[in-house]
């Protein structure tokens, strides 16, 4: 019996394993991190329409913790940049963001001034495909790894 019980465990793991291998990280801002971007530099929204994002990627924050934030708001929030409204605020200055479902998430700096100066993001999710997973491209601002 425990030996059935180990080849189940041993099956789950592999399936576990096979699910997280097609996903991807990107560090939002590559080398640079999260921040207001330089002049001339790409903007956040300009690199996320040129990524294909699905389900189980993981968007990587790396910022200042003493002088930033990341605010996932709503789409009217985002438009404003309303940092009094959000839905989640991360402050650990290396934030880990999962994508846990199809459809937009909105990004905004938790600094009013940052936000207005284009530190924001909106990230459209495609469902997750059945079969070969879709490859997702890497920019200036930012860069893929798998785990």
């Amino acid at each position: 019996m425990s030996s059935r019980r180990s080849c189940g465990l041993v099956l789950a793991c592999a399936a576990l394993m096979a699910a997280v291998a097609g996903a991807a990280q990107y560090n939002v801002g590559g080398d640079n991190g999260w921040g207001v971007p330089g002049a001339g530099a790409e903007s956040y929204n300009t690199w996320a329409e040129k990524t294909t994002f699905q389900v189980g990627d993981q968007l990587v924050f790396v910022y200042p913790k003493d002088k930033d934030s990341v605010l996932l708001v709503a789409p009217a929030d985002y438009n404003a940049c309303n940092t009094n409204t959000y839905d989640k605020q991360f402050t650990d200055g290396n934030t880990v963001f999962d994508l846990d479902r199809a459809g937009a998430f909105f990004f905004i700096s938790g600094v009013d001034a940052n936000c207005r100066a284009n530190e924001k993001l909106i990230v459209m999710v495609a469902a997750a495909a059945k079969g070969a997973p879709t490859p997702s491209q890497g920019s200036p601002a930012a860069t893929a790894t798998t785990p």
